[in-house]
């Protein structure tokens, strides 16, 4: 399966639920969503929910709760933010005045290792990334988390790490080791299953945590 014919996995947010194809979708007071991210340093947020996914959640594990990422999509409904790959970036983020930032995982591997996102960047250099840039703004950091650094037991590493970095959340990418940037060709998915697992256990981990997954 190629990465771009995947169906888009969706965790619910509120209460009400959408079952339209995601361009017809309202997004403000939707009370669901999902994520929609570019490899660029500009990621948008939308709300949107596909339902033959969520079915398959348990109904007591996947509704959020309360973080300062939905506050703000509470507040705006769709919201466009920046990448960020240190401190400085994050700090002249907050100074824009954008409400949150993502750390982004391609800038990070340029900007560390001089190399494209191709997964070379480890857990531990992500998450002492994450570490310093939310301790240096106030604004809510989401972290490219790429694949969760493995299978379920290494994602539940991640997020815990992740939580105790500071981090209001993360993206937790489908694509089969080693992944790629979004706009790299060649891209390929896990198994539907496999990604649900890995969902199921992020969420978990989080538990009441303020974490957006």
């Amino acid at each position: 399966m190629q990465s771009g014919d995947a169906s888009p996995l969706v965790i619910r947010l509120g209460s009400r639920l959408d079952s339209r194809p995601f361009s017809a979708a309202k997004l403000k007071g939707s009370g669901v969503a999902s994520v929609t991210k570019s490899c660029a340093p500009i990621c948008k947020f939308h709300l949107a929910l596909h339902p033959s996914i969520l079915k398959t959640l348990d109904p007591h594990t996947h509704i959020m709760p309360a973080t300062r990422v939905q506050a703000i999509l509470d507040r705006h409904g769709a919201v466009v933010f920046p990448g960020v790959y240190d401190t400085l970036s994050a700090r002249l983020a907050e100074r824009a005045g954008f409400p949150m930032a993502f750390i982004s995982g391609y800038s990070v591997s340029a900007t560390a290792i001089g190399e494209p996102d191709l997964g070379l960047l480890t857990q531990t250099e992500i998450v002492e990334r994450a570490r310093r840039v939310c301790k240096s703004v106030s604004i809510p950091i989401i972290v490219d988390a790429d694949t969760g650094y493995g299978n379920p037991l290494n994602v539940i590493r991640t997020v815990r790490e992740l939580i105790d970095a500071g981090a209001a959340g993360c993206f937790l990418e489908d694509q089969q080791w080693p992944k790629k940037c979004g706009h790299m060709r060649g891209k390929r998915v896990i198994d539907r299953q496999e990604y649900l697992d890995k969902v199921r256990a992020a969420v978990d981990t989080r538990a009441s945590a303020d974490f957006f997954i």
